[in-house]
């Protein structure tokens, strides 16, 4: 795992992880404190079940004051580019399949490098539109 670190404060902006090579059973891979939950579990036992649930609703109240995005490559490969609180670049990763890209705080962008890749996103919601969502840097 890396982990990509602001020059003005000090706090973690970026994690990057390759997905292909996974040691442990779970690696919680965002603090709990975020709005973005991410973690990857690995499970070799055939005919494990975990236990049924659902989420409560309406028991926590939940206060998201910012967007958090994570890109997960499918196929393909891209070039991200993590940028500091100041919009200021800080850092760019190639990752190719597996490849984890993760955003707490900062900016970003990707740009794609092979035809036909496929990318998963994630972020938390609700998205009110481009203009309420994103300053470009």
């Amino acid at each position: 795992m890396k982990k990509i670190i602001s020059k003005i404060n000090n706090e973690l902006l970026h994690i990057v992880y390759n997905t292909n090579v996974i040691e442990e059973n779970r690696v919680d891979l965002i603090g709990s404190e975020n709005f973005l939950q991410c973690a990857l579990v690995k499970n070799s036992e055939v005919g494990y079940k975990y236990r049924p649930h659902s989420h409560n609703i309406n028991k926590v109240e939940f206060k998201n004051i910012q967007t958090q995005e994570s890109w997960f490559v499918l196929e393909g490969c891209i070039k991200v580019y993590h940028y500091d609180i100041d919009g200021k670049l800080l850092n760019t990763e190639i990752l190719k399949k597996g490849g984890l890209n993760i955003t707490l705080k900062g900016g970003h962008t990707l740009e794609i490098l092979k035809e036909n890749t496929l990318i998963m996103e994630h972020k938390n919601g609700p998205y009110f539109g481009f203009e309420k969502d994103k300053t470009l840097l």
